[in-house]
């Protein structure tokens, strides 16, 4: 996804929780010589408000509980400028369908 978003635009924060995975993707982006694409973890992201929109998907079922699919949220939230977009993939509501997402604890 990293990828074809930055092929339109100026530049593209991808991040993930494993550094294999960013690695990866600083490995591949430097080989098809991208270089508008920053790697980073989760909890270097800060309050920056500067990002245009954000987009998660197949993400947030992998959190262990509700608290921290609202934490991750808050975060992504806290990057964009005011008014921007996000475009987020949530899963089902636990306590609806749990057989779903049997390991999201609801708090």
């Amino acid at each position: 996804m990293s990828f074809a978003l930055a092929a339109r635009f100026e530049q593209v924060t991808a991040v993930d929780i494993s550094p294999g995975m960013l690695e990866t993707v600083d490995r591949r982006a430097a080989a098809a010589g991208i270089t508008n694409v920053r790697t980073t973890a989760p909890a270097a992201l800060t309050a920056s408000r500067n990002h245009d929109f954000a987009i998660s998907l197949l993400v947030l079922q992998h959190l262990p509980t509700l608290a921290a699919i609202d934490a991750a949220i808050g975060v992504m939230a806290g990057t964009l400028k005011p008014g921007a977009p996000a475009v987020i993939e949530l899963p089902e509501d636990p306590s609806i369908r749990g057989a779903d997402l049997g390991h999201v604890q609801p708090d």
